[in-house]
């Protein structure tokens, strides 16, 4: 499958801090390679400033931050 939008929720939730890096440079690499738009759900912010382009923070299923990071 070569889907054009891979979402993903929590992906390196309870991994250690090497499979950590390992699955979200991974998931980077695909995002880069195959140019797919990929929605990383996340409450590190870490993981925002490392990997995303966008950053959208919700609260109580509204939108209260959309911009660059």
């Amino acid at each position: 499958m070569e889907p054009d939008v891979l979402v993903l929720d929590e992906p390196a939730a309870g991994l250690d801090p090497a499979g950590r890096q390992e699955i979200l440079s991974l998931i980077s690499s695909w995002h880069l390679e195959r140019g797919m738009t990929t929605v990383l759900v996340t409450h590190d912010m870490d993981d925002v400033v490392t990997y995303a382009d966008k950053v959208i923070v919700m609260d109580k299923g509204q939108v209260v931050f959309h911009d660059d990071v």
